[in-house]
This record gives structure tokens, sequence and C-alpha cells, in this order.
């Protein structure tokens, strides 16, 4: 736990000069001890930042398949991440199918992003679903109800 937390605040810059570099090799100590959340926050660490995501990608996965976790935000996050991973093809060979499952499946856990994410889907009919507004907007009201406020602004154009 005490190099995870050391890699957030190299990443983060609490109390100490910021350095990715650092970040990255403390989380990766992390790893190599046996902390799984450390998996987590290099994989989302790495996917904000734009690099090395195939590594990013596989710790996602690996953390899907291990499932030792009873966080389930955490499990939401990550099927986010793997939702726009599949989307944008970072780190993954896009695949629209894989993206919009793993969107859903982030739904299911409440992750505010992939609700929003659902309700833009059934709003344009893309991923190869069909254009349902009532979808679209169940799924925009859902994110609304946790507050997110650009949710909430799609809803008051609806009306």
């Amino acid at each position: 736990k005490g190099l995870c937390g050391l890699a957030g605040c190299y990443a983060s810059g609490k109390g100490i000069e910021v350095s990715y570099e650092k970040a990255i090799h403390y989380y990766r100590l992390a790893i190599e001890k046996g902390f799984d959340v450390a998996m987590f926050e290099l994989g989302s660490f790495l996917f904000s930042l734009h690099r090395e995501e195939e590594e990013a990608v596989g710790y996602f996965q690996k953390i899907l398949q291990t499932k030792t976790s009873s966080n389930l935000v955490m499990y939401g996050a990550i099927h986010y991440y793997l939702g726009c991973a599949y989307e944008e093809g970072r780190g993954i060979k896009i695949s629209p199918q894989k993206s919009l499952n793993h969107y859903r499946s982030s739904a299911d856990h409440g992750n505010i992003f992939a609700l929003r994410k659902l309700g833009e889907i059934y709003q344009t009919g893309s991923f190869g679903v069909k254009k349902d507004l009532q979808k679209a907007l169940h799924y925009y009201q859902l994110a609304a109800n946790q507050r997110d406020a650009s949710s909430l602004v799609i809803l008051g154009k609806f009306y």
C-alpha cells in the first residue's frame, strides 16, 4: 500500500515534485509485491497519459479475469476504460461491439461516464444500435440522478 501511495504522490505532486517516471516505477513495484489495486492505479494513470496503453489494457483485463477485489466502483471504471479503449483503438484493436459491451457493464456498476455515453449512443444510434430517444433519456436521467452536470444540460435540451 505504501508503494502505491508514494506512486500517487509522485503522480499528483502531493507533497513532492511531480515525476511520472517515478510514479510508474513505484506502481510497478507495488504490483510486483502483489498489491492488485496498483494494477488499476497504474492502468488508469497510463491511460490518462495516453502512454503504454497496451500495458494499461492488460492490467484492466487481468483484474476483470481474476476478480480479486470487492470494489464495484473500480470494476465500473475498468469497464469504462475498456469501452474507451475498444472505441478508440487505445492499446487494443477497435471493436464497437466490445466497446458497447464494456460501456453497458460499466453502466451496470453505476459509472456516470458510461451512463452518459450510453445516452449518447442511443441518442445518435451509433455503435450499430437503433436510435432510441427513450433509452437515451433513461441513461441521461440515471447519470443526472448522480449529479452529472453534463447529463442535466442534455436533459434540459430535450424538454
